[in-house]
């Protein structure tokens, strides 16, 4: 999975957390010290995420760290044979 890919399937996901959790991206942002557009911009996948961005987001919406790792988690790199 790509870079692209990978952060299109964080966004959702964020997203159902947030609508989940009934709250609008403006009080995620502030609640992540984030400006709301920068959080429109992770649910879009147009942001990469970092481990401490996921961190944060682990922590405020209460799922294990994990389960969103495997949302950005690459694949695993094809053995490449020495010529």
């Amino acid at each position: 999975m790509n870079s692209s890919k990978s952060n299109l399937l964080m966004g959702e996901t964020l997203r159902k957390l947030r609508v989940n959790k009934k709250q609008s991206q403006e009080f995620v942002a502030d609640c992540l010290n984030i400006s709301r557009t920068a959080y429109k911009d992770w649910e879009n996948g147009k942001i990469d995420f970092s481990f401490s961005k996921l961190e944060r987001i682990s922590e405020f919406f209460e799922v294990p760290l994990a389960d969103l790792l495997d949302k950005v988690t690459p694949p695993p790199l094809k053995n490449i044979e020495a010529s």
